[in-house]
Order: structure tokens, then sequence, then C-alpha cells
């Protein structure tokens, strides 16, 4: 009993830090971006222009999208070769989870895929 729980603290605390560390980065880029432009381009009015800006954003997308599949993969195959158990138990709560949330949400209903 104990080490299922263990086992769930350690699952809460690890996906906790990389969604902590998402927000962090989707928060941040919008100061970033203009600092690079006060600092590299300052015959172009210290801004940093349209398409550099977009691509450096898009960069960020991009890697997250690749840490977020990339910790996933290896996530799996750790929880793979520890416990079953605990694999199915979560990916029910984080299912559940998601279509709770989905549900609640005030867009229409038609946008929700699991609307009757």
């Amino acid at each position: 009993m104990m080490g299922k729980i263990l086992d769930n603290v350690k699952f809460l605390l690890i996906a906790g830090s990389g969604l902590f560390g998402d927000g962090y980065l989707n928060i941040t880029i919008g100061l970033v971006v203009p600092m690079i432009g006060y600092l590299y381009y300052e015959d172009k009015k210290k801004t940093v222009p349209t398409l550099p800006a977009d691509i450096i954003k898009a960069g960020l997308s991009i890697g997250m999208i690749v840490g977020q599949l990339t910790f996933g993969l290896f996530g799996d195959a750790y929880v793979v070769r520890v416990s079953r158990s605990v694999q199915h138990s979560d990916d029910i709560a984080v299912l559940d989870g998601t279509r709770s949330m989905a549900k609640s949400s005030s867009l229409p209903s038609a946008v929700h895929s699991w609307s009757p």
C-alpha cells in the first residue's frame, strides 16, 4: 500500500515539474523576444523582425513537443519496467480528468467530442 502511494506521489511530482517547466517557458518567451531585439537588433528600432521572432517562438513550441514526447516515452518505458499496475491506474485517472475538463468547459457543445 505504501509503495503504491509513493509511486503515485513520484508520478505527480515528475508530471508537475514538467507542466511547471512548460508553463514557465510559455510565459517567459513573450519577455525574452523583446530582450533579444533590444540586444541584437539595434539598427531595426531594437525590435526583432516578425519572421525571426516567429521562428524563435515556433522553435520553443517544437522543442516543448519533442520534450513532452521524449519524456512520455521514457516515462512509459520506466513504468512498464517497474510496475504495470501503476501505469494503468494513472492512465485511467488522466483520461478521466481530461474528459471531465472537456465536459466542464463553457465552449459550445459541438466542440466536445463526448457530448450526447
